[in-house]
Order: C-alpha cells, then structure tokens, then sequence
C-alpha cells in the first residue's frame, strides 16, 4: 500500500554530512553502549527485534507487540525479524499504550514489545518496563542526542533518514547495552562523500513547499511517497560514518536549546488556540525539543481541512490510518478492535517545529487553527 506524504517540515542535514574532514576529530558517541549503523532505522529495528528474540525461550512462536498506530515500516522489521505482529491499543491523552496493555504483557516468555516514542513524547516510566523484553524505538526522538542521555532499554533505535529529528538523509543506529553479539553477514553499504552531499542538497530543496511538488513527481527520487514493502535486505554503512554521525550528533546538540525554543513555541500556539495536545507531548517538550506537535482535533473532517489547508505550512498527517488497517486489515475490523487507536488516527495532526517558523508563518498556523479547531 501507498501513503500520500506531505512536505517534510524538517532541518536540512547537519553540515557534517557536507564537510568530510570534520569527521577527523570528531568525539566518540554514547560511552558505554554498542552502537552499530545501518543502512536504515528500519533496519537497525529489524536486527534490534531478532536479537531480542533470539534471547527468548524457544518453544512457542514469537510475537513483537506494537503500537496500532505507528510507522508500517515497524510491521517491515517485525516480519523480517520472523515474528508475528500483535498490535496494542493506544491512549489519546497520551499516545502511549492504553491502561494495563503493558501490564497484560509481564509474564510473556514469547513476547517481545516495542515501544515507540511518537513524535518524541516519552509514554513509558521506568516502573513500566520491569519485566518486559523491550525494544525501544527513538527514531522521532531527540532524545539520544541529549548530552547525558541514557537508555531506557536493552535495544534502543534511532534513525537518520529524512524528516527525523537528525537527518543525514539514511541510516540507522542500534545501541546496545551489553556485550551483545552482532551477526556479522550483513553486506556493507558503500555511498560516495558526493554522492551523500547531493542527497543532503536535494533533501534541503524539498523543505521548501514550492519545490517539493516537483521533486516528488521524479520517481528516482523516492521524495513524497512512502511505499509499504517487506525488508528484504539489511546493510551496515562504513566505518567512517560512526566518525561523521558524531560530528553530526555534535552539532545537533550545540543547537538543542534553538530548537527547544521552536518547539515551545509552536506548542504555546497550539495552546493558545484551544488544541487538544496529548499530556506526554507537554512534559516531553519540557525537557527536550520535538520533532512534531501532535494535535487530535475534534472530527475526522476538521483534521482533514487542516492538513489540507495548511499543507504549505507544514502541517501533516503523516499517518491517517491505524497500523492494521495499513498493512490490509479491512477497516470495520480494526475500528472495532482498536478503537482508540482509529479515534486517533482520524483526528490527529502534527505542527512543524522546525527552524524556518517565522513569526508571519506562526500567525498564518495560529489563525488557521482558531478557525478549523472550533
């Protein structure tokens, strides 16, 4: 299945990516932990979940419970890892699994559950990941990149490809705690420093709205539509990028404190227009920048006119319908076991929080959602 995407309301990649010899001296990253790099967030979740598995009591089939509202691509990785998906009913205050899904998990010797931070809000407390296998998936997070950040699971995942919170247009990390150890057949992903640098260049032009409509019609591209396919093939990227990647990192984290600051923002216009904003989105912003505001408007129409009418600023939907329903489920079905999770799908949008929202953009944001959202 083929989703609509909008404009990517991001920031370009770091210049990093661009300026090669800044990765010679460029820090170690996160002390302590294994980290390993991949071709893809996809990816490095794929081998994530089968690590975590394999630590599982043989036996019975394997299942990775996850979010019913989510990125397809997670269902990609769960297959490719040779489980079976179980989809978990989610809260709309806070976009984190419902009351006593996690406690209805403790106790499974054959399950695997992954935890996904929407859009960068923190929906799990360390009381709730006792007793589970957990999987935790950062790739709309800014989180790691937080100078003393620390793990909150075994297998953590961030990504780099476009419109994550650190772009460097693809790839992927998996950090490990523990000497876990790391299959070694996976082929090696070769990219040329220009040829990275051009699809940094073509990613910062398909930010501007006027731009993107024409770089989303050349196929090669692969901008403005994201396809539901199994993952077939999974690479590591060079040793070089562990080098580049923390320069990169290096600088996302000198910059933390302007993007907390645009995030608040948007957040305070989101208030200030009587939007419904889930509880973990306001504490997360708190403490770290997003990389989206959700929002859940009050009928499935008033989401669609917004994201309509508001697509030149950024606005987006991103997901428009749960997680089963994607992958093929008929919609009655899943409307009738996910209820929330349909609730929210059909009501939820997401407000930019990137570094071109002017004060002009913001008041076109802020008149727009006082019309649409009573």
């Amino acid at each position: 299945m083929t989703l609509s995407r909008q404009p990517p309301a991001g920031r370009p990649a770091p210049r990093a990516v661009l300026a090669s010899r800044s990765h010679l001296s460029a820090p170690p990253l996160w002390s302590g932990l294994r980290v390993s790099l991949f071709d893809s967030g996809t990816s490095a979740l794929a081998v994530g979940l089968r690590l975590a598995l394999a630590s599982l009591p043989a036996g019975s089939p394997v299942r990775v419970a996850l979010p019913a509202y989510a990125c397809p691509n997670l269902v990609a990785a769960v297959l490719w890892a040779g489980a079976t998906p179980e989809y978990y009913e989610l809260s709309r205050s806070t976009l984190g699994p419902a009351p006593g899904v996690i406690d209805a998990f403790r106790g499974d010797r054959h399950l695997v559950v992954l935890n996904v931070d929407a859009f960068g809000a923190d929906t799990l407390t360390d009381t709730d990941t006792r007793g589970l296998s957990l999987v935790h998936d950062l790739a709309q997070s800014f989180a790691p990149f937080v100078e003393g950040w620390q793990p909150r699971a075994r297998f953590t995942i961030t990504s780099f490809g476009r419109a994550k919170p650190l772009s460097l247009t693809l790839g992927g990390a998996l950090l490990v705690q523990g000497q876990e150890e790391m299959p070694s057949t996976f082929a090696t992903l070769e990219i040329s420093a220009w040829k990275l640098a051009v699809r940094a260049a073509i990613y910062g032009l398909s930010l501007r709205s006027g731009v993107f409509g024409v770089l989303s019609r050349i196929p090669a591209l692969g901008i403005g539509r994201t396809r539901f396919t199994p993952l077939n093939d999974v690479a590591c990227l060079p040793a070089r990028w562990h080098a580049m990647l923390a320069a990169a990192v290096a600088e996302v984290r000198r910059l933390l404190a302007g993007y907390q600051a645009q995030s608040l923002a948007m957040l305070r216009v989101a208030r200030d227009c009587g939007a419904t904003v889930p509880s973990t989105v306001s504490m997360a912003a708190e403490r770290a920048p997003l990389w989206r505001i959700p929002v859940l408007c009050p009928t499935p129409e008033s989401a669609a006119r917004l994201a309509y009418e508001g697509v030149h600023l950024g606005i987006s939907r991103l997901y428009a319908q749960p997680l089963p329903q994607i992958v093929g489920m008929p919609a009655r079905e899943v409307a009738e076991r996910w209820p929330e999770a349909t609730w929210i799908a059909e009501r939820l949008i997401t407000l930019p929080t990137h570094g071109r929202l002017h004060e002009p953009m913001l008041e076109q944001l802020r008149r727009l959602l006082e019309l649409r959202l009573h």
